[in-house]
């Protein structure tokens, strides 16, 4: 491809693009594609590293507080699935975007570059609140969403992209669904609170008090420094309606007490600048509280929590080159020449399902690309609920107490040997230098770095590198098979793998207008 030499005086500037329908709301459910046309007469040259995607996105039907449930991936968790064509050709189709992405922020970025990307992700403070106040129902907000497409191998590309060489580019991307993107707004348990029922009578004030801690009754009652994350009618996550478990310390009479899903009818602030909860329970005797826990399944109103959102305004803010005329009759005249290439780096995804209470299990990963880089595979719980919940969807690959794994590419097994897993099978879960080195290879050679390995376990995920120094490898007639051995066939859960096979493929152009994607 041809390259842009420093001394060239390059104007450039971001330019808006609207996606088609932009006046209509986007959701999971329906119109769940955003489609974009870049028309290379508007946009002949840009820089794609340095464009990125807005959009307007807040909660609706919900009768919860709720937030985007971004784990490390930020924004990129609407994005169930993105492709990308040119002149109408499909060169890339990413499926399952978001989960590639969660595992490209957790082990290739350092707690810096998370921390930045918070600030456009709206992932730090208030900011990324969908729900504000503690009206019945919530007051949805709209917030704006900044990302760049890092993971596709046109749009994370730090090489110019003639777009008048290929005419337009479309982008497509498919909406994830609610229960995935959402989470519920709320903390699951309040273990500290300053409240006294007296004996038949109605609890008026229940306060959570930030780093509470008193003994009540001669039991230890310890509050928690994470009520400090919200001080304010806005930023509490509870709701008047919110449905909520009482559990006592005593009462006079020595008998514990329990009052389970009981409406919240009023949420105030008191002298003390700490939240105060109106409730109504009757009591025999007096009572003193120490935890609420709210509903894992109840909204305001009562009835099973829901929620959705909608995506409204997307645009494309596109870095835009303008186009000095010697880089464009050079351009034309390797297009008479020959043709014009243009190499991504990409991604493609395959899913294999393996049956529970089955020690060995065979995954098969069929990319057929002639220039191969590296595969991530990850295994999750395949029938794990997709339902809207206070943790949110569990991004994280699953280890299952696995026992040992290995690639075969043909009839080669890589490495010659398995890569064995015991360490991590004991209680300290010692990670396996085995493992680290090949998933610290494997990261390299598909684009993620390896700059955080510290949730080696807990988001586990096994990968196999090809490329060395920077050369790859031609997959286009080789069986890729990945076998997994477990600890006890008895423990495993089934599972849905799914593997992202990082490779290059070639867009191709020529002065006919002729265009081509080689794999």
């Amino acid at each position: 491809m041809l390259k842009i030499a420093q001394e060239l005086n390059i104007p450039n500037y971001s330019k808006l693009q609207p996606s088609e329908n932009a006046g209509n709301d986007f959701t999971p459910t329906s119109n769940s594609k955003i489609r974009f046309n870049i028309d290379g007469n508007q946009f002949p040259m840009i820089s794609p590293h340095n464009s990125y995607l807005e959009f307007d996105i807040e909660a609706t039907d919900n009768n919860c507080k709720v937030e985007l449930n971004k784990s490390k991936m930020g924004a990129n968790v609407v994005i169930k699935s993105l492709k990308c064509f040119v002149n109408n050709v499909i060169c890339e189709d990413i499926d399952n975007y978001n989960d590639l992405a969660h595992i490209c922020a957790e082990y290739g970025k350092t707690d810096d570059e998370r921390n930045l990307d918070a600030i456009f992700d709206h992932n730090i403070g208030k900011q990324g609140l969908l729900c504000t106040g503690v009206a019945n129902p919530p007051v949805n907000n709209k917030i704006k969403c900044v990302t760049q497409l890092c993971e596709s191998g046109l749009w994370g590309n730090d090489t110019a992209l003639p777009v008048m060489a290929f005419e337009s580019v479309q982008v497509e991307i498919e909406l994830e669904e609610a229960s995935k993107v959402l989470k519920r707004q709320c903390l699951a348990s309040y273990p500290c609170l300053d409240a006294v029922s007296p004996a038949g009578g109605a609890i008026i004030a229940l306060v959570l008090k930030p780093n509470y801690a008193a003994s009540v009754g001669g039991a230890a009652v310890i509050g928690s420094p994470r009520y400090n994350t919200f001080s304010d009618l806005n930023d509490c996550p509870l709701t008047v309606g919110d449905r909520v478990t009482f559990d006592s310390i005593r009462g006079d009479n020595g008998a514990a007490f329990q009052a389970t899903d009981q409406p919240i009818t009023g949420i105030t602030i008191n002298a003390d600048g700490n939240i105060e909860l109106a409730v109504n329970i009757t009591a025999v005797a007096t009572r003193s509280f120490r935890s609420i826990t709210i509903s894992p399944t109840l909204g305001n109103d009562g009835a099973a929590i829901t929620a959705s959102y909608k995506i409204t305004n997307p645009r494309f803010a596109i870095r835009t080159l303008e186009t000095p005329p010697q880089i464009a009759q050079s351009m034309l005249g390797r297009m008479a020449q020959g043709a014009l290439f243009y190499d991504i780096k990409t991604y493609s995804t395959y899913k294999t399902s393996n049956p529970a209470a089955q020690a060995f299990n065979t995954i098969t990963i069929p990319c057929r690309s002639n220039r191969g880089l590296g595969i991530l595979s990850k295994g999750k719980g395949a029938n794990q609920a997709n339902t809207l919940s206070i943790a949110g969807y569990n991004w994280d690959g699953e280890y299952n107490d696995l026992k040992q794994y290995q690639f075969q590419f043909g009839e080669e097994r890589r490495p010659d040997r398995a890569v064995n897993l015991n360490s991590m099978l004991n209680a300290e879960r010692y990670p396996s230098q085995e493992h680290i080195k090949e998933l610290e290879n494997s990261l390299k050679d598909s684009g993620c770095n390896a700059d955080d390995l510290r949730k080696h376990y807990e988001n586990f995920v096994i990968g196999r590198g090809m490329s060395y120094k920077g050369s790859s490898e031609d997959l286009s007639a080789i069986e890729i098979l990945l076998y997994v051995e477990y600890n006890a066939a008895a423990g495993t859960t089934s599972k849905l793998w799914t593997s992202f096979c990082h490779h290059i493929r070639r867009i191709k152009a020529d002065v006919n207008g002729f265009h081509q994607v080689v794999y």
